[in-house]
């Protein structure tokens, strides 16, 4: 008479802990920066009488599905032979997106740029950009993206003339 409460305990029991075994499919804190991360950024080259060099890597984040935000840093070489005129931009910024539709966005961003002038002098530029863009899925992590942005900050020593027209690919994690 015994051995059934005892069957009957068990049976309570192992039933109880089946359902508290199950596996745990929360995604580790990485593992959800990585799927909402991009590394997108451009880079630039020309040689001749006018040497171009640029790299400008960025790194955004879907905080929503229709806002983003980001960061980047900015290295350019420039060089003229026959002026014998060279000097070297970087920088870095911040940058923020809102998607009007699902391709279509407007874009503010902020960038710090230090750089020497044709007259000798270390200048600090501080930039400030609005626009807009358009980005177009390639696969399901990539993507192709074109900028139209206007200095609001403009300055006879930035190294941009207005308006700045910027593209490049977007690569997800």
């Amino acid at each position: 008479m015994q051995i059934k409460p005892l069957i009957f305990t068990f049976l309570i029991f192992s039933t109880a802990f089946g359902f508290t075994q199950t596996k745990d499919t929360t995604e580790s804190k990485f593992d959800q920066f990585k799927k909402r991360a991009y590394l997108m950024g451009g880079l630039g080259l020309n040689f001749g009488n006018v040497t171009y060099v640029n790299i400008a890597p960025v790194l955004g984040y879907r905080f929503t599905k229709q806002i983003h935000g980001g960061f980047g840093i900015n290295y350019s070489h420039y060089s003229q032979n026959d002026i014998k005129f060279s000097t070297d931009v970087y920088g870095g910024n911040v940058f923020g997106r809102f998607f009007i539709l699902e391709n279509l966005f407007a874009h503010l961003e902020l960038e710090k740029l230090y750089l020497k002038w044709s007259d000798g002098y270390r200048y600090n530029l501080e930039n400030v950009y609005v626009g807009g863009g358009y980005n177009q899925q390639l696969s399901r992590n990539a993507f192709a993206g074109i900028l139209i942005l206007y200095n609001l900050n403009q300055s006879p020593y930035s190294p941009y003339s207005n308006p700045v027209i910027r593209g490049g690919i977007g690569f997800g994690f």
